[in-house]
């Protein structure tokens, strides 16, 4: 038993460096890259824009500049689980007792990108909203 257990220790450390989980992007990488994207349209014409992101949502001018305003919108679900369940005796009666879980939860995601374009041209931007990434 003991020569079992002394070869399969290292076995198991083995193995564990093999398991991994791939999330994707950091919060951060995709925030680098929301930047970076909208970045790439300082200097470009307000046409390329419209013709690209469609019409906004809303506009509004001022003798210097005028705001492109563009809206986006989602919602991701995160499923639930079910509990575990402890048995227990009370007074000569079995009963199941309900440990964890939890219901599924929608969050709801915005994003507002407002473009400032001056003389014809995108010239900054500015983004709110949790969605932005």
């Amino acid at each position: 038993m003991w020569k079992t257990t002394f070869l399969l220790i290292p076995l198991l450390v083995s193995l564990a460096g093999c398991v991994t989980q791939d999330y994707g992007p950091s919060i951060a990488e995709r925030n680098a890259q929301f930047t970076a994207t909208l970045n790439s349209w300082v200097g470009d014409t307000e046409e390329a824009l419209v013709a690209k992101w469609g019409g906004p949502n809303k506009e509004y001018s001022t003798a210097n500049a005028k705001f492109l305003t563009y809206l986006s919108s989602f919602q991701k679900t995160v499923p639930g689980y079910d509990p575990a369940y402890m048995q227990q005796n009370i007074g000569g009666n079995r009963y199941s007792i309900p440990i964890g879980g939890a219901p599924s939860q929608t969050f709801q995601f915005s994003c507002e990108v407002t473009w400032v374009i001056k003389n014809g041209r995108v010239d900054s931007w500015n983004a709110q909203g949790n969605g932005c990434i």
